[in-house]
């Protein structure tokens, strides 16, 4: 029976390991890897997928001819330096353009297909024949400083400016392409709506969106896109700051995300699959919410004082990976989701506990760090309606309320994770709650210094393997 049990949890992890290498490589795919090349006698070379231009002379240059291109190649061009100016030439070499280009800003990009047919490179749109160029438009909120300002497609007046995004976002077609929104402060008073293929990127920290009224879902994503570089202030209004409802292939990377006042999750999503939460930030506020969804990886992210961090509820073949939370209410909380991986995340607090504390009473030296992990549900119900096939490991939590409860399991894995107690104050009654789990495997924890005295609690487990555990203080 434990050799079934280790096999079909041998085919879980391999089944895993694959789908979450897929996704990785998602995720390096989405970054440009630029070259840069001088031209020579008006001809550059197609040495890589994306090329920065610099003039062989001056600051100004032509190309009207671009060597070892093989047919379907997908190029994309810009010039290397602000100031610079290159001009793509139709018609004189074997650039087939409709009209000359200019390449002006950095921020402007040409891509180009190759056709063995023609002998030529033509704009590319991500279709088979070729067409539009994949295009960037630049907007500027109402106090983004000058000269980019100046140069940007669109201009914002500080009232409703989701509609100048909007606009920039829809003038690229289903082509798609970038809008890229300048550091500034944008006043948003309803939804920005994403287009397919397209991506919002800002700034950083100096991009940021602000709502102005409530209730609003700010920013809708649509399927293939990405929003990143952008910090979202609450600006203590209730709204959604992102919805992904319905999608598939969706970003979300280095958002900024603080609301002292909100109690709606930071980022809602819902049946959608191949979603991609990575290296987000969040103060205050509800953090990240995923149901009935596919393929979903929340990475990287960092939860300050949140509520409930991140909830995964009905999903599969997800996963929760190199998370830092800094007391929270709740850390991860994983129900009726089956094939997903809880791996290598961090739980502690803020503050230094204060061994100056008049006594027990004196309640808030005495706080846990977050709320812990919990896997399954609390309800009674048997093994497995909890959640199957999942896998908990290498977590390490300190000072957490709950520690890591893994509840109504069915062919889990909770494996390697270091708990941590504070025998001196109120934090982790039980460091590991294993409850109605069957056919699991609980095996290399560490377990120290829990205030409640409970190591390793185990309530209605059957034909599981528990060992080489640690429990200590």
């Amino acid at each position: 029976m434990i050799q079934e049990v280790l096999q079909r949890i041998v085919d879980s992890l391999t089944s895993l390991a694959s789908r979450i290498d897929s996704i990785e490589t998602r995720i390096q795919s989405e970054k440009i890897r630029w070259t840069e090349q001088i031209v020579s006698g008006g001809e550059i070379t197609a040495s890589s997928k994306a090329i920065r231009i610099k003039p062989e002379t001056g600051v100004s240059d032509d190309v009207d001819t671009i060597s070892n291109g093989y047919d379907g190649m997908v190029i994309t061009l810009s010039i290397k330096d602000s100031g610079d100016t290159i001009t793509l030439k139709d018609g004189t070499g074997n650039l087939q353009l409709g009209s000359d280009v200019l390449l002006s800003d950095i921020h402007i990009v040409q891509s180009l297909v190759y056709r063995t047919s023609d002998t030529s490179w033509m704009p590319y749109d991500g279709a088979a024949g070729g067409g539009k160029p994949y295009a960037t438009f630049v907007v500027a909120a109402s106090n983004s400083i000058a000269p980019d300002a100046a140069n940007a497609d669109y201009v914002c007046d500080g009232t409703n400016d989701e509609a100048e995004i909007n606009a920039a976002l829809t003038a690229l077609g289903s082509v798609g392409g970038k809008v890229l929104l300048l550091e500034g402060s944008y006043n948003i008073n309803s939804s920005i709506q994403m287009v397919g293929n397209s991506t919002l990127d800002g700034q950083g920290d100096g991009t940021i969106l602000l709502p102005t009224s409530g209730g609003i879902d700010m920013l809708l994503m649509d399927n293939n896109c990405k929003v990143s570089n952008i910090q979202i202030d609450g600006n203590g209004v209730e709204f959604y700051p992102i919805k992904i409802m319905s999608k598939s292939k969706s970003i979300v990377n280095n958002i900024y995300y603080h609301n002292e006042s909100g109690n709606n999750n930071f980022i809602y999503v819902t049946t959608s699959r191949e979603i991609i939460i990575d290296k987000c930030r969040v103060d205050e506020g509800v953090g990240i919410y995923v149901f009935d969804s596919n393929m979903v990886r929340v990475s990287g992210c960092i939860f300050d004082t949140v509520g409930d961090a991140i909830e995964f509820d009905d999903c599969v073949n997800s996963s929760i990976v190199n998370n830092h939370f800094f007391s929270c209410n709740d850390d991860i909380l994983l129900d009726g989701s089956s094939g997903c991986v809880i791996d290598s995340n961090v739980s502690e607090s803020l503050n230094d506990i204060n061994p100056d504390a008049p006594d027990f009473e004196n309640i808030n030296p005495y706080l846990p760090s977050s709320g812990g992990i919990y896997v399954g549900r609390s309800n009674g119900l048997g093994p497995g309606t909890g959640g199957s096939g999942n896998i908990i490991t290498n977590n390490k939590l300190k000072n957490a309320m709950d520690g890591l409860i893994v509840e109504s399991q069915l062919y889990s894995v909770v494996s390697g994770n270091t708990l941590v107690g504070e025998t001196s104050r109120w934090a982790m009654d039980v460091g590991l709650d294993l409850t109605r789990c069957s056919f699991c495997i609980c095996s290399g924890n560490t377990v120290s210094d829990i205030w409640g005295g409970n190591g390793i609690l185990l309530i209605d487990v059957e034909e599981s393997v528990i060992s080489n555990n640690v429990i200590a203080g």
